[in-house]
C-alpha cells in the first residue's frame, strides 16, 4: 500500500496531487469517482478538490482493487457493506504500517544515541 503523507495544514488536494500520492493516473481517479459514490470531490474553480475524507476512501478503493485484486463490482459490493472484513484488514494493515514506521524511527534514534 502506498505510504500517504499529507501536509497537516492543507485542506484540499488537486486530482494531480492525489494521483501522484497513489502512483495512478488522473483518469483512474475519475473512473473510480464514477463508480464509488463515496469519492465525490468538490469543485473549486472548475477543478476537483479532494478532502482528507475522500483520500481515505480512495485509499480503501486502492486497497481493494490493487492489493486485494478485486473487480470493480466486487469492490463496490465490499464498500457497501457496513463492516467489511477486508476493510477491517485494511485498517489493521494501516495501523501496523504506522507502528512499523514508528519502530524504525525509534531504532534509528537509538542507533544515533549509541554512536554518540
Amino acid at each position: 500500500m502506498p505510504e500517504i503523507n499529507l501536509p497537516e495544514k492543507k485542506l484540499f488536494f488537486t486530482i494531480g496531487e492525489v494521483a501522484k500520492l497513489f502512483s495512478i493516473k488522473e483518469s483512474t481517479l475519475r473512473f473510480w469517482e464514477s463508480h464509488f459514490p463515496s469519492i465525490s470531490p468538490k469543485r473549486r474553480n472548475n477543478e476537483r478538490a479532494y478532502t482528507r475524507k475522500e483520500i481515505a476512501e480512495i485509499q480503501k478503493v486502492y486497497f481493494l482493487l490493487k492489493e486485494q485484486k478485486m473487480t470493480i463490482p466486487g469492490a463496490i459490493k465490499e464498500m457497501q457493506k457496513p463492516k467489511s472484513r477486508r476493510l477491517d484488514n485494511f485498517q489493521v494493515i494501516s495501523t501496523l504500517t504506522e507502528l512499523k514506521e514508528q519502530l524504525i524511527a525509534l531504532r534509528e534514534k537509538i542507533s544515533e544515541d549509541d554512536e554518540s
